[in-house]
């Protein structure tokens, strides 16, 4: 057997044999750098304030290249959609973020909705201080991919995550983005606000 093995044709089916392996294992490395998402654009691309409805459709899975655009958006604040996202760290301090539903003008028909964050609470309690957003609007934000969503004992008026899949039902809204913005500043009947808690 060893004879037939160091022979010079199965030495060179074994060289060959190898390169071939050595070629497969190259082209697998290319194929899988080229499925990887494209890199996240440039912070100072991010940072220029964009319209919503030109970056983002609503019901379209977000990209790197959309996640932490700033946006600016008109439209208005759904009454009634207030909710607590529980467990948001600002610092080492544990709290919520307080969330209300935006119907984005200029987004489709039926409009659809995003999620607004309008800023941190370090308890449920505190959210009564901060006024509930209703009504015509501007806000310009950080625009955020949805989160995933999170199986728990249900807390009236709060949900554990940020995830659009949750929302869509707890609003019973059509259309909503796969994201959602941090707000930075809303104008509510001209006037132009900064968040209360701001993240």
């Amino acid at each position: 057997m060893l004879k037939t093995a160091l022979k010079p044709r199965w030495i060179l089916s074994l060289v060959l044999a190898m390169a071939i392996a050595a070629l497969f294992v190259l082209l697998s490395q290319w194929q899988f750098s080229r499925s990887q998402d494209s890199a996240p654009p440039p912070p100072s691309t991010t940072e220029v304030v964009r319209p919503l409805t030109e970056v983002f459709q609503p019901g379209v899975p977000m990209t790197a290249g959309i996640a932490d655009q700033m946006v600016r958006m008109e439209g208005t604040f759904l009454p009634d959609t207030r909710v607590l996202v529980q467990t948001r760290l600002q610092g080492d301090r544990d709290g919520l973020w307080v969330v209300s539903a935006f119907e984005v003008d200029g987004s489709g028909e039926p409009a659809a909705v995003i999620p607004v964050v309008h800023g941190w609470i370090p308890d449920p309690d505190s959210s009564s201080q901060v006024p509930e957003s209703v009504g015509a609007g501007i806000v310009e934000g950080r625009l955020l991919p949805s989160e995933a969503p999170v199986v728990q004992r249900p807390v009236p008026g709060q949900v554990p995550t940020l995830s659009v899949a949750q929302l869509i039902n707890v609003w019973d809204v059509p259309v909503m983005y796969s994201g959602f913005v941090v707000s930075f500043e809303t104008a509510l009947n001209g006037s132009t606000a900064q968040p209360e808690a701001p993240l």
